[in-house]
């Protein structure tokens, strides 16, 4: 194999220094330019950045410009240094002078004089302090709002190096000499600031280079020796010298103290930290931070343990101490072109750092130590350069025979440690190679057990010499009758000795017996809402027994003792759902890669920790299978699509850190505005005043932690309002919208995710003022003036109620016209339902005329016409009560191969007779062997319809045509008749659903014919059919009305069960009253209540049921104790719909009542909907009944439900009652109880070895004896043939429903062993239960 040994060079965003992260903010964050000279935190915690380029504000998410007024610009641009004196208050040095900025209302005061080199100090009292090369000291406060002056004589300023004020209020100035001297600063009682000279002392003679910091003085001097000069204790610490470090790095930018070490910046070279050694008293060393760049200043943050360090080019690094270090080594900063995703990661024993991609091949990096890889050799093996098989590498496992297993798209290589190369395997199965290996699991140092995403489970057994291993015993185990999607396994995982687990997607998580080869299932997604729960693509075991599970659908916590899940995802705070993988650091905390950045879980607390691009995480989309922990270092890498990270636990553990949250931006109407120009200041709280026109806004806020402030959740509460506190989630800002004019309280908390910490509530008064007639004010003129415009206001308020008035007329008029329209589409549902009343009249009648002997040929045949067409209507009437689902589109159409030319002919054969009745002449130009997809029933109902509306219009001795054919790749219907015509004007409203309803109630002739509602029905159903109507028409002469339908698809998997109603001829109605006779009252029979509004329905039913029963007949009723004030019937048939008294309220008070609760109803009605035949069986009712009904039918259906109540009359009367019939006996209800205990107590502990009758005795509370003679009283069968026959039972279940094996199957049924379970089977059943699984799925 050809070696390739380079030299690669990463260049790191987040760095390690011990237990130190660092975090870049450059451009690419909003930094306004990336050349940093000052850096300055204020008193509320916010960063100020100074730049080549303006000034810059950062709270920890987002970097802000900052942006003066077009009055109050920054003098240049160049911000140079930077103190505030006072809260609030800002004093700039730049590069066109000293600039003092009021950050709350963005006040700038310019004062130019201050040009060139100047040093800015203040002192305890808050003044200001100015140096310049003047030999004058200048001063400003805040009192005075003017800067003074006043002498500072012997000084040179050319050969002064700094100064500083120390605790003691006195100025201390540092020359380049060594020379220090000191000044007391002494103010008189109007604030007059003079100088005291305190006298000098000398430093180790020359300085080359002078910092100063708080009370200290760092400086170096000429022999390159760095010392702290510390201005209270008047103490010279020698530190160590730094000459190499100078002649390496060149000139020193900076110096800061933190703790007990030392961080020097250098203007072209980078940063390094003197790191004090306590167990070398007075020695340090010399770290290099790898910051590439040069370093204008390094700041110290004075709230948290953060260094902040300005560059030359590079922005600003935020280096910070953290339990926890992240470096991310992104692959675009490596010499080899490496654009894969990373899929695997291991390091060997040999401390070698294996990186698998998804089609670049590995990059090998020997001697890998998480600090630096500058310089260090490194390897980028490839397919076709070396021996490595594919460059898709998902998978490495190290071996006890002295290799590395390597997974891959092909199957799987090794790396020899012996030769120092990688060799191929074969891996055969059968004659078919075995590939797409995404896990290795080594087992005993005798089996592999591998993962493939594609061919499922394989294992092969490891022989051949140490180091050349072969593969032998290949065996490859599917689920699914090895179909592909059944078997994608990601990942594997050993579980004692013989038992495996994988992660499937789709199919969970599995288990693998490496005894049996046999394989279980565990699911935890069991619906469509949860599915994902069943990618399973990583899996850790924790010290508990915990199952951890990384699926698409987030964390799964798997306990299989208890057999419970519980489910961490975006719904518990995480980043995102998909979890690529699992490991667990020193502390037990679970590290989760996602696709949005890596998660920290403590899983005793269930705290939640995200870390992401706020963290320094360059790399943030995470890969399946690349994971891994360090054995060796206990840390963790993660892969991702464009590199790949590691994490190591330090013992740095942090202090607690409590920020304030800061009221800090406001936007009104999307326009942002200065917060603090809006506020005041009332009794220490802060109060924000907006006009009643400014009520849609949106605040901003912010608590400073620049290492954790991602894991903030904020709650707001507005009191006035909402009492509820918000869950704001991380957001930083709330918005309100139409507040109405008065005072709120906005306040606002946050929690710490990670320790739980709750700060104190932080609020706002957010005053809404009235507009202006609402003010105090404005009620006081309105007083003075009450008189003198009493007259204007009356008028006033009159015009006012005038067009109130006005404006509720219209809204009625609105609401009467919406109720109109309402009506007219309730017309389709109001109309069938009164057809089903006359409807059953006809059925009635005709069925009792075919039933009745006398009946001659000549009346029957009549009567089965008269039956023929009730039918038909019933059919329309249906399609009638449809109409609306049409329009709403419930009802959709069924696309089948339609002969049109056929169905065609069956029309025109249905009306050949009353158009020759008619004397109309009928042409038809049909295309033969038409075939169409579409709606059959569609068709039908509009070619009927058209032929009818045709067969209305068309005059006397009048032509009806009708053609069919394919025209335009479209069906052409065409259907026209001679007549009168129609106006083009009235084209619109042919097919209008409103403009037919009017006509059709404004009509006089009441008898049941057309009125143009069909033609609505056909406009709509040819529009499912995305098809159109068209009309051409001449006056007087003829009218065509043209369908084009085209070609639909047809419908899947529905077969239509519509049948095709017969064509109906409208006809003349003659329906006609009568009165009820008096039917006789027999003693002997029983008694029917009938009641019905309809005095024909009441009839009709009389007259079925007088013979045989009773009849009493009710034409209305106003109350139940009316109905039942003479006799109690022995069944009630009622109408549901009736004036007076309804059906469904007939039926709950009579079964409401004691008395009358046994008396069986039935309701009788028109509407066919399955709820509302729910609603009358839910009152009460025995049975529903819609119209028309079958005579028969009701007639067995009534005696049936007299005979039944007869018999349970008879049974409750006799002292059976009290007793069940159980396998064929009579048995009290009390030993039927025993007997179910006695099965509950089996059932329950089926699989217990413990299950005997002492048990079941002991779990009554009985003695054993007790528990055998009540046995033996219940019938023949042995308490032992029990227990045997629940367990036969429940394994029969399981064969027939379950994919169990035999095994588990008799372990599931409670059976000891498999031998006993196969000879109690086959007494049983005659068979085996292979066999009997066998022959019951045949049969099936």
């Amino acid at each position: 194999m050809k070696r390739i040994n380079l030299s690669i060079f990463f260049i790191f965003t987040l760095f390690t220094l011990s237990a130190w992260n660092i975090r870049q903010i450059s451009n690419n964050e909003g930094l306004s330019n990336s050349a940093v000279l000052s850096i300055y935190q204020d008193s509320e915690g916010l960063m100020w950045f100074g730049t080549c380029d303006g000034l810059n504000m950062f709270d920890g998410s987002n970097v802000q410009l900052y942006k003066s007024s077009d009055k109050n610009n920054l003098s240049g641009n160049l911000i140079e240094d930077m103190l505030e004196n006072e809260n609030g208050v800002l004093w700039l040095q730049t590069n066109y002078g000293i600039n003092r900025i009021e950050m709350q209302s963005k006040i700038v005061n310019y004062y130019s004089y201050f040009i060139g080199k100047t040093f800015l100090r203040k002192t305890k009292d808050n003044y200001m302090l100015i140096l310049k090369d003047d030999n004058v000291l200048y001063y400003y406060h805040s009192s005075t709002d003017q800067i003074n002056k006043t002498p500072l004589p012997d000084v040179k300023f050319a050969d002064l190096h700094t100064c500083l004020v120390d605790a003691n209020n006195r100025l201390k100035l540092f020359f380049r000499n060594g020379m220090v001297k000191t000044y007391a600063l002494q103010l008189d009682a109007k604030g007059v600031l003079s100088l005291q000279y305190k006298g000098g002392m000398q430093l180790h003679g020359p300085v080359l280079y002078g910092f100063t910091e708080d009370n200290s003085y760092y400086y170096v001097d000429a022999l390159f020796n760095f010392y702290e000069y510390d201005t209270t204790r008047q103490t010279n610490k020698f530190i160590r010298n730094i000459k190499d470090l100078l002649l390496t790095k060149g000139d020193i930018s900076s110096v800061i103290r933190y703790k007990n070490d030392y961080f020097i910046g250098f203007k072209t070279n980078g940063v390094v930290r003197l790191i004090h050694r306590q167990q070398r008293a007075g020695k340090y060393d010399m770290e290099v931070l790898p910051v590439n760049s040069g370093v204008f200043c390094i700041y110290k943050d004075h709230f948290q343990d953060v260094i902040w360090i300005g560059t030359d080019g590079q922005g600003v690094f935020l280096l910070y101490d953290s339990p926890y270090v992240i470096k991310s080594y992104p692959f675009n900063n490596i010499l080899y072109k490496i654009e894969k995703p990373v899929r695997s990661l291991i390091i060997d024993r040999e401390n070698t750092l294996w990186v698998g991609t998804k089609g670049d091949g590995i990059l090998k990096v020997p001697r890998f130590d998480y600090t630096a890889l500058s310089g260090k050799k490194t390897e980028h093996i490839r397919a076709g350069q070396s021996a490595l098989s594919n460059n898709s590498v998902y998978a490495f496992a190290e071996s006890s025979r002295k290799v590395l297993w390597i997974g891959h798209e092909d199957g799987i290589d090794y790396y020899s440690y012996s030769n120092r190369s990688i060799n191929r395997l074969k891996l055969e199965y059968k004659g078919k190679t075995l590939k797409y290996i995404h896990s290795i699991c080594e087992v005993n140092d005798t089996t592999l057990w591998l993962a493939s995403v594609g061919m499922g489970i394989i294992g092969a057994r490891i022989s051949g010499p140490e180091g050349r291993p072969v593969l032998t015993n290949v065996r490859q185990i599917t689920l699914g009758e090895g179909k592909e999607n059944f078997n994608h396994f990601f990942t594997n995982y050993a579980d004692g000795e013989h038992t495996i687990l994988y992660g499937n997607r789709g199919h969970g998580l599995c288990r693998l017996n490496t005894k049996t080869y046999e394989v279980s299932s565990q699911l935890f997604g069991n619906d469509a809402s949860n599915q994902l729960l069943n990618d399973v693509f990583s899996i850790f075991k924790d010290k508990k027994g915990n199952i951890w599970c990384g699926t698409s659908f987030g964390l799964v916590k798997y306990v299989p003792a208890t057999q419970k899940i519980k489910v961490f995802n975006e719904q518990k705070g995480f980043p995102n759902n998909t979890i690529h993988g699992i490991l667990e650091d020193p502390e037990n905390n679970l590290w989760l890669s996602t696709n949005q950045g890596l998660v920290r879980f403590d899983t005793k607390k269930e705290i939640i920790q995200a870390y992401g691009v706020q963290n320094g995480l360059k790399v943030t989309e995470f890969s399946d299978g690349a994971y891994y922990k360090d054995q060796h270092t206990g840390n963790l890498l993660f892969g991702g699509i464009s590199g790949f990270v590691t994490v190591e636990a330090t013992d740095y553990h942090p202090h607690a850190y409590t920020p304030d949250v800061v009221f800090n931006g406001l936007n009104i109407f999307g326009q942002e505005y200065n917060l603090f120009d809006f506020c005041e200041t009332e009794h220490d709280q802060t109060v924000l005043n907006l006009n009643y026109n400014q009520n849609f806004f949106t605040l901003s806020y912010t608590a400073n932690d620049y290492i954790d402030g991602n894991n903030y959740n904020y709650y707001y509460q507005l009191s006035g309002q909402n009492e509820q506190w918000i869950d704001n989630k991380n957001r930083k800002t709330v918005s309100f919208t139409n507040i109405a004019p008065q005072e709120y309280t906005l306040q606002v908390k946050y929690v710490n995710k990670i320790t739980g910490y709750e700060s104190p509530v932080y609020s706002m008064i957010i005053n809404i003022r009235p507009p202006w007639y609402r003010s105090a004010l404005a009620y006081t003129l309105y007083v003075l003036l009450v008189m003198s415009a009493i007259v204007l206001t009356v008028m006033f308020l009159i015009r006012k109620s005038k067009k109130k008035r006005q404006e509720a007329l219209e809204r009625i008029h609105q609401q009467h016209q919406v109720e109109v329209h309402e009506s007219k589409l309730r017309f389709f549902t109001n109309i069938a339902h009164e057809f089903c009343t006359p409807l059953t009249l006809i059925y009635g009648p005709c069925n009792r005329i075919l039933s009745y002997s006398a009946s001659d040929r000549f009346v029957k045949e009549n009567t089965r016409v008269i039956q023929r067409n009730a039918e038909r209507l019933n059919t329309l009437i249906q399609e009638l009560i449809e109409f609306r689902r049409i329009e709403t589109e419930n009802r959709k159409p069924q696309i089948e191969e339609v002969p049109v030319s056929q169905l065609s002919y069956d029309i025109i054969r249905s009306f050949s007779e009353i158009m020759d009745s008619k004397g109309f002449r009928f042409e038809h130009q049909i295309q033969p062997d038409l075939v169409w997809n579409t709606d059959k029933s569609f068709i039908y109902t509009v070619v009927t319809n058209l032929l009818s509306n045709a067969l209305k219009y068309t005059n006397y001795a009048g032509t009806i045509r009708m053609k069919a054919e394919v025209k335009n790749d479209r069906l052409e219907i065409t259907i026209s008749n001679t007549g009168k015509g129609i106006r083009k004007e009235d084209y619109d409203h042919v097919f209008d659903r409103y403009t037919i309803l009017d006509n059709f109630e404004n009509k006089e002739d009441k008898s049941i014919m057309r009125n143009g509602l069909g033609l609505a029905i056909s406009y709509n159903l040819v529009k499912l059919l995305k098809g159109e109507i068209a009309i051409e028409s001449e006056l007087n002469i003829n009218t065509s009305f043209i369908i084009r339908v085209p070609q639909n698809e047809l419908t899947k998997h529905t077969e239509s069960n519509y049948q095709l109603p017969p064509a109906i001829i409208p006809q003349e109605s003659a329906g006609s009253l009568m009165e009820l006779p008096e039917y006789p009252v027999s003693l002997n029979k029983q008694t029917i209540f009938i009641i019905d509004d309809d005095i024909e329905i009441l009839w009709l039913i009389c007259e079925i049921f007088k013979e045989q029963y009773n009849v009493v007949p009710f034409n209305t009723i106003s109350s139940i104790d009316e109905l039942l004030k003479n006799v109690y019937p022995d069944i009630i048939i009622s109408d549901i719909m009736m004036s007076g008294m309804d059906g469904i309220s007939i039926v709950k008070q009579i079964k409401a009542n004691k008395p009358t609760s046994h008396i069986p109803l039935i309701l009788i009605s028109a509407k066919h909907d399955v709820e509302e035949q729910i609603k009358g069986v839910d009152a009460g009712a025995e049975l529903y009944i819609t119209k028309p009904f079958n005579i028969d039918f009701l007639k067995v259906t009534v005696s049936r439900l007299i005979k039944q109540k007869e018999n349970l009359k008879d049974y409750f009367s006799s002292p059976l009652s009290a007793f069940d019939l159980l396998a064929g006996k009579k048995i009290h209800k009390e030993d039927k109880e025993f007997l179910e205990k006695v099965l509950m107590v089996i059932n329950e502990h089926l699989k217990s070895k413990e299950l005997s009758a002492a048990f079941i005795a002991s779990e009554l509370n009985t003695s054993t004896r007790q528990l055998y003679r009540k046995i033996s009283e219940l019938g023949e069968t042995s308490l032992s043939d029990m227990i045997k026959e629940c367990k036969l039972h429940v394994a029969k279940n399981l064969l027939l429903n379950t994919q169990m094996t035999i095994d588990e199957i008799a372990y599931n049924s409670g059976f000891s062993n498999r031998a006993t379970f196969y000879n109690v089977f086959a007494a049983k059943y005659n068979t085996t239960p292979k066999e009997y699984r066998k022959k019951s799925l045949s049969d099936e």
